[in-house]
């Protein structure tokens, strides 16, 4: 046992990545955000993350989708004349850890020297669009945010499964509860 715990922690990053997906995971199911760090990916498999994926397509066409930035962040699509973000999103049951991954884009893109963009959250089955925002209570929050997902992602195991309503819509339903 001892020596599977050595194991793990040989292949700790020195730095951790840390994503837009990560950051929302992290807000929604720390479980997740482990289990999505350390690549047990099942979100390729689930038939929602594709119907989200193919409805920021379709419902915005003319717009070149996943604009990806030091493998780091990877947004739906960005209006660099008017330094909007944007991002679209097939419901509103996450719609808190939606906002965080736009204001996380927001923040690493500030980090980045590029300032005064602002995001849009796009639900486009519900004909709703929200406007998002960063400030210096947020940048402290997301600051906060990554030194506990560094923490988080260098823990030997997964944190423990918690039951919450979001469960059985999500992708790792069956990795924690079957």
């Amino acid at each position: 046992m001892k020596l599977k715990g050595l194991l793990v922690k040989a292949f700790i990053p020195t730095k951790v990545r840390i994503t837009g997906t990560l950051v929302a995971y992290f807000v929604l199911c720390r479980r997740k955000a482990w289990l999505f760090y350390w690549g047990i990916g099942l979100e390729r498999e689930s038939e929602l993350v594709a119907l989200g994926r193919w409805l920021s397509e379709e419902a915005y066409p003319k717009e070149r989708h996943e604009i990806n930035i030091d493998n780091q962040i990877v947004m739906d699509w960005v209006d660099s004349y008017n330094k909007v973000i944007h991002e679209v999103k097939r419901s509103r049951s996450a719609e808190q850890a939606h906002r965080w991954q736009v204001k996380y884009y927001l923040y690493y893109l500030k980090r980045k020297g590029l300032d005064g963009f602002r995001g849009m959250l796009h639900y486009p089955l519900l004909r709703r669009t929200e406007e998002v925002h960063l400030n210096e209570a947020d940048i402290e929050q997301i600051e906060r945010c990554i030194e506990e997902i560094a923490r988080l992602v260098q823990q030997s195991k997964p944190p423990v499964a918690e039951r919450k309503p979001l469960c059985r819509h999500c992708a790792y339903f069956s990795f924690c509860w079957v």
